[in-house]
């Protein structure tokens, strides 16, 4: 059960520009299927962001691992830019999240 507070902050991070999954977001009420067509672009299967955003790395990593689940786990490069190994820069995340998801 979601309280006033957590939801607040739901709509703050959806209108604020965070990737979320879309049956959440229809579920509470918070979005309509129109504003969904029109304020929002879709980035993966189920997962969402507002259509002018500018997803930085951290975001592309997380709209991935929302895509993959809650059980899927952040591997490769993403696993070490998020650990803020030097390597591991900006231009090698955003060409590729790997992810490993249980079947």
């Amino acid at each position: 059960m979601r309280t006033p507070r957590r939801e607040a902050a739901f709509v703050r991070a959806i209108y604020g520009g965070e990737p979320f999954l879309v049956n959440s977001a229809l579920a509470t009420g918070i979005l309509t299927r129109q504003d969904l067509r029109t304020r929002f672009r879709r980035l993966h299967p189920r997962v969402y962001v507002r259509a002018s955003a500018e997803l930085d790395t951290a975001q592309t990593i997380r709209a991935a691992w929302l895509w993959g689940g809650p059980r899927s786990v952040i591997c490769g490069g993403a696993a070490g830019y998020l650990a803020g190994e030097a390597y591991f820069g900006e231009e090698l995340v955003r060409r590729e999240v790997q992810l490993w998801r249980p079947s």
